[in-house]
Order: C-alpha cells, then sequence, then structure tokens
C-alpha cells in the first residue's frame, strides 16, 4: 500500500510524505519489515492522510492526523466518517474497508476494469500483474466480478 501525507485537503495540494508498506491481514499498515509502525521523516504536526492500493480506489482521512515521533495510528475500519468524502469507505461484516474494483487503478470502477483487466484474467491464478483478483484471495473468478467489481461499478475515488 502507498500512504501519503498533505498538508490539506484541496485539490493539487502538495503530498509531504509518501512512504510504501505492507498492508496486514489485520488491517495495520506497517513498515516494510512488516511489524514496526510506519513513520515519516516530517516536522510533527497534522497532516492528511491518503491510501492507495493496487486495484481499490484511493480514500482520504476526513480530518487532519497528528504525525509525530511516536504516532499513533489512524483507524480507517472503525467508521464511515473516518474517511474524507461521502461513503467513500465499504463495510464488510462491520469492518469498513477501501473500495475494490479498480484494476486498472484510474480510481474509478467501471467497465475499462472489467473488460481490459478482470475478463482477460478470469481464471488464472494470482501473480504480481493480476490486478483483477479485487478479493486478494490468489485467483481470479467470478467472486471477484459479483462481489467487488459489479457493487461498486460506477463510484470513483474522492481524494481531491
Amino acid at each position: 500500500i502507498l500512504v501519503e501525507l498533505r498538508s490539506e485537503n484541496t485539490p493539487g495540494a502538495s503530498v509531504v510524505a509518501r512512504r510504501a508498506a505492507f498492508l496486514r491481514g489485520d488491517g495495520m499498515i506497517v513498515d516494510l519489515d512488516g511489524s514496526r509502525p510506519l513513520s515519516f521523516d516530517v516536522t510533527a504536526g497534522k497532516y492528511y492522510a491518503v491510501l492507495r492500493h493496487r486495484n481499490h480506489l484511493s480514500v482520504m482521512s476526513k480530518n487532519q492526523v497528528m504525525v509525530d515521533v511516536a504516532a499513533g495510528l489512524y483507524d480507517f475500519s472503525s467508521a464511515q466518517a473516518q474517511a474524507f468524502g461521502i461513503d467513500p469507505l465499504v463495510e464488510v461484516s462491520g469492518v469498513f474497508t477501501i473500495p475494490s474494483g479498480d484494476g486498472n487503478t484510474d480510481d474509478a470502477v467501471d467497465v475499462l476494469d472489467k473488460n481490459l483487466v478482470w475478463r482477460p484474467q478470469n481464471g488464472q491464478v494470482w501473480g504480481y500483474g493480476s490486478y483483477g483478483d479485487f478479493n486478494l484471495d490468489g485467483g481470479i473468478d467470478v467472486l471477484d466480478l459479483n462481489l467487488h467489481w459489479r457493487p461498486r461499478n460506477g463510484s470513483a475515488s474522492q481524494v481531491p
């Protein structure tokens, strides 16, 4: 996952910092060693956090997050209101997640994701370039289409 820090939530706001990180199965974002909390080399202060993940729509924190040496965690998963925009997250079993289905990574879920990404990969096992595996279960199949692409078709990222 790619995590960005921004000083403002306006279109064209400059990115203050950007880091690649691991998104663990429990939803925690950690440093590339898989265990340390993610940290940024920035001046302590408040920033908007933006999450970008392959084949998912980008999301941004609704409010600024305090970032310092002992930075706490920002929990997107606890409520829809944690993210910027109108219903930008998807609830799955009481946990809010970033929406999947964006196979071509253009921050929109549309027919291009189905026809140019999912359809040619359907029936294959996961590989590094398998952006059609929307549910990240290791296979590209009708579950990706029906449970992840179809319900989100027509949606787009609300990150300015």
